[in-house]
């Protein structure tokens, strides 16, 4: 789906969007348990915004751009760029999970 399609989608809804502030948690973030059980972490916008800013200089994507996913979802920088991609619009492919086909993938 392209993003303006789903900004379309959500002209017309009825139900009003909850205001939300830069503490409020748009995600939970779970570790991967390698020193003992899973943890979860709640993240906020204004962590997101934080941990972000500084890859928007060094990756100036736009919606021209394409970006492959391959890390886990749980990884910050994952998140980051998954935020990014609504934030700017590029496209996000996401890889079929063997490494071996990367390539292939991309």
């Amino acid at each position: 789906m392209s993003f303006s399609y789903v900004c379309d989608q959500g002209k017309d809804l009825t139900t009003p969007f909850q205001k939300c502030t830069a503490d409020d948690y748009p995600i939970f973030s779970y570790t991967s348990g390698t020193t003992g059980d899973s943890k979860g972490v709640k993240i906020t916008h204004r962590n997101y915004i934080i941990s972000c800013g500084p890859i928007v200089p060094l990756f100036p994507l736009t919606k021209e751009d394409s970006y492959i996913s391959y890390l886990p979802y749980p990884h910050t920088f994952e998140q980051c760029m998954s935020f990014l991609s609504v934030m700017r619009g590029f496209k996000i492919g996401y890889y079929q999970g063997d490494a071996l086909k990367l390539i292939e993938d991309c």
